[in-house]
């Protein structure tokens, strides 16, 4: 099976932002190697470690482009290439502070406010690099068809690969796998003191991430990462 590739927005290595992320998913975005989470007491380990699953295999990021593999003919260099010259094309900026948040059943920080920097260049990202993405196959569509999805978010699903881009995207870092409501109201309550410091200040939006994934059973790995702004 080929690789897959994603591009996300990934916080600065050291920030207190990545510290937390890590922290809480025990796992550093640029390895495979696992570490203890920041498990709230309340939680059975055995049961934390099914909430934060899907989040840990990911990495602690922003989807830009979703993940996809490579077309016939395109290869992981020129992508790289491709990465390069768009992320230095694009200005660096500064984004509105992140607040914790429930989306679809999972919790997550989003922008506590509408951010559309964020809509323009996620647009952006999924039209340039869309050459790039090999088409999706039927259990591709039938993985995704299973999620409750608008006819308009259908629609995109067929056009991009991804049913949340345009203006149906809404960027955010996943936290948890989706829960019950009772439960997502235990661990909303733990992560809250966790993430007051972000939801004071703008996020500072400097680089764009290449996530990569060897094989189905491996978690995704920030392999590069692209300083927005270097030529401009």
């Amino acid at each position: 099976m080929s690789p897959r590739y994603a591009i996300y927005y990934a916080p600065e290595v050291g920030s207190p932002l990545s510290k937390f992320g890590w922290s809480w998913l025990g796992r550093h975005s640029d390895t495979e190697a696992l570490t203890e989470p920041a498990r709230p007491a309340a939680l059975a380990a055995d049961r934390f470690a099914e909430i934060i699953a899907a989040p840990r295999c990911y990495g602690f990021h922003g989807t830009l482009v979703a993940p996809f593999h490579l077309a016939p003919r395109r290869g992981r260099d020129e992508l790289v290439v491709a990465l390069s010259q768009f992320a230095a094309s694009w200005p660096r900026f500064m984004a509105a502070p992140l607040s914790l948040q429930e989306l679809r059943g999972f919790l997550a920080l989003r922008p506590s406010r509408p951010e559309p920097q964020w809509e323009t260049l996620a647009m952006a990202c999924v039209t340039s690099f869309s050459g790039f993405r090999a088409p999706l196959t039927p259990e591709d569509l039938a993985r995704r068809m299973q999620a409750p999805l608008s006819a308009r978010q259908q629609e995109l699903l067929q056009l991009w690969g991804y049913p949340y881009v345009a203006e149906q995207f809404e960027f955010h870092m996943t936290l948890t796998g989706r829960l019950p409501d009772d439960e997502r109201r235990q661990v909303f309550a733990a992560l809250e003191p966790l993430v007051a410091p972000f939801t004071r200040s703008p996020l500072s939006v400097g680089s764009l991430c290449l996530f990569e994934q060897a094989a189905p059973d491996r978690p995704f790995v920030l392999s590069l990462r692209f300083a927005l702004g270097e030529h401009s």
